[in-house]
């Protein structure tokens, strides 16, 4: 029999633009992201976001990312699969990121670790070709890892590191959390 789970959340937000020029320019960004997720045949998994930004200096960006896996262990949870990621902006401007033609191509393998009910472990590698306007096709890497501690019902601490390449863009991210659900 054909089994077919989804979920669909949609966001909006109104943000800074997080490098120091953009925020001594002043540039904020409205963000809308659609985020779809389904698993198939309790083994298969399909991600797809959908993401459009809109910037106060007038530049708009459209983002469409999503990975195709298989999941091959329940406990540690690992899959291997195919992720990808095509983008493009009016303009790519000086004060921030914004991609120009972005096509990107990933082998992609996830792996969360559950240590106790209270503390877990995800982590994410893939590597592939990717092309941008002016560039030719270049091999890249991504890379991230987060650790949740949950402290109690209602609190918890993340701490996530992510690499993100592209042939002309080059990010290294840390973000440390802490998370009240009342």
């Amino acid at each position: 029999m054909l089994r077919l789970n989804g979920t669909y959340d949609l966001r909006y937000s109104y943000e800074r633009v997080d490098t120091i020029e953009a925020m001594e320019a002043g540039i904020r960004s409205h963000h809308a992201t659609l985020e779809s997720h389904f698993r198939v045949l309790d083994f298969w998994e399909i991600w797809a976001n959908e993401n459009v930004e809109s910037y106060t200096d007038g530049n708009r960006s459209f983002m469409l990312d999503g990975r195709i896996m298989r999941r091959l262990t329940e406990a540690p949870q690992f899959s291997l699969g195919y992720a990808y990621q095509f983008g493009s902006s009016d303009r790519n401007p000086e004060q921030y990121w914004a991609p120009l033609d972005l096509a990107t191509h990933l082998a992609y393998a996830t792996l969360a670790y559950v240590f106790t009910d209270r503390i877990r472990l995800n982590g994410y590698v893939g590597c592939g070709p990717s092309i941008a306007r002016n560039t030719n096709w270049r091999f890249v890497t991504r890379t991230g890892a987060r650790l949740t501690v949950v402290l109690t019902d209602s609190l918890r601490m993340d701490a996530q590191y992510a690499y993100y390449k592209t042939p002309n863009y080059t990010l290294n991210h840390l973000k440390l959390g802490i998370a009240y659900t009342f």
